[in-house]
């Protein structure tokens, strides 16, 4: 799945012109008097018709304005500061959408989507709604959700399905959102979801930023979830937990099924992850305590391929020591190839000493095919080491007398 651009904004990188557009934007805002009684006149500066709904219509029908709300009549007409700010905003819009492409153009509305929320959220939803479809308008409704759902989430809850632009993406976006002000809430208008994929997207979502917070509750509601999104949000809480907690999330996961699950392999891998980064030496422990069984293999598994690129060699006793014939040859073949792609030198100075290890010929043979791709040289010698056909690298030094 994409990665929105929305998600993906930095400070650091920015283009000049997104920078410096975006703060003229934010202080003219800011600078309308109270006083004015006349909105200022957008320019007539236009965007490229692939990009602004402006400009943009069906069957060739003259190019529609910015969406407003109905002018409502005098005695119920908003301040002029109101209307001044609003169609300084409309007008920034069209000048960013005529002059910057890419994430330095959604980097600019960014902050003219959350002023124009405030004022006018309606308004703004229904331009981002009435943008081409394409990669830029799931970017656009996922900017404008993450500031209308910390605003007044219930009232986009209630536009995002009938606007045309409900998909995973934006539920996830709402969804994780508003669970982090009102989780209970946000898991109520999930289950509302008709669509499997929207559901299961917004509920991992809400798990997410629920187990951010509360992990406990987060795991008892994902429990609770029938087995189609369970999955989803199980590995959402994992992950969550396991960055603060990860003994705790591993003891959780455990609890679940006494026997490997599939579905759950995902969530297993993150927690063990996010551990060995913390505390390898922990994770040895806890595989140590654990009686012989399919679910250690498959721990012991995910340990040591995690492990590899910082502890190889405890990686590799790890890989070697599983019970399953076809998970040790794999995860052999695995540990080798990030510990050769961490420290390449390393790698080809220490394996050779490991081949006692790798008795089983499919052990060695996938080490071989790994290497017939990154360093077909080092395998040549590899094999001639394993043949006896050349001694070991260091074995008539002093030291290893």
């Amino acid at each position: 799945m994409k990665i929105p651009a929305f998600a993906r904004r930095r400070v650091a990188g920015i283009p000049l012109p997104s920078i410096l557009i975006a703060a003229a934007v934010l202080i003219a805002l800011r600078s309308v008097p109270p006083s004015s009684k006349k909105p200022a006149e957008p320019p007539t500066a236009t965007a490229p018709q692939d990009v602004s709904p402006s400009l943009v219509s069906p069957a060739g029908s003259p190019p529609a304005a910015l969406p407003s709300s109905t002018q409502p009549a005098p005695s119920d007409r908003k301040p002029a500061s109101s209307e001044a700010r609003r169609a300084s905003i409309k007008a920034a819009i069209q000048e960013i959408l005529s002059t910057l492409q890419g994430d330095a153009r959604l980097e600019s509305l960014s902050p003219l989507l959350a002023e124009w929320i405030e004022l006018d959220a309606p308004a703004a939803a229904a331009w981002a709604a009435a943008l081409p479809a394409g990669p830029f308008r799931s970017d656009a409704v996922g900017e404008l959700l993450l500031h209308w759902a910390a605003a007044d989430p219930e009232k986009a809850a209630a536009w995002l399905p009938g606007s045309g632009s409900l998909d995973p993406e934006s539920a996830s976006t709402l969804a994780g959102k508003w669970a982090i002000s009102d989780p209970a809430k946000a898991a109520s208008w999930a289950a509302s979801l008709s669509n499997q994929a929207d559901r299961t997207a917004a509920r991992a979502a809400i798990a997410s930023s629920w187990a951010a917070r509360d992990p406990l509750n987060a795991a008892a509601w994902a429990q609770s979830l029938d087995p189609s999104d369970f999955p989803a949000a199980a590995t959402a809480v994992a992950d969550a937990w396991s960055r603060s907690a990860p003994a705790r999330a591993a003891a959780w996961l455990t609890s679940l099924s006494p026997e490997p699950n599939p579905a759950l392999e995902a969530a297993a891998g993150t927690v063990v992850q996010h551990w060995t980064e913390q505390n390898p030496g922990a994770v040895s422990q806890w595989l140590n305590a654990m009686p012989e069984s399919p679910q250690k293999d498959s721990a012991a598994s995910l340990f040591a391929l995690a492990a590899a690129p910082v502890a190889p060699t405890d990686a590799m006793l790890w890989a070697s020591s599983l019970a399953d014939d076809t998970l040790r040859r794999d995860t052999v073949a695995g540990v080798c190839e990030r510990w050769y792609d961490a420290a390449p030198d390393e790698f080809k100075a220490q394996i050779p000493a490991q081949l006692d290890l790798l008795e089983e010929s499919a052990l060695r043979h996938g080490i071989y095919e790994m290497l017939y791709e990154k360093d077909p040289e080092f395998r040549l010698t590899l094999l001639k080491i394993a043949d006896g056909d050349i001694p070991t690298p260091g074995a008539d030094s002093p030291d290893a007398q």
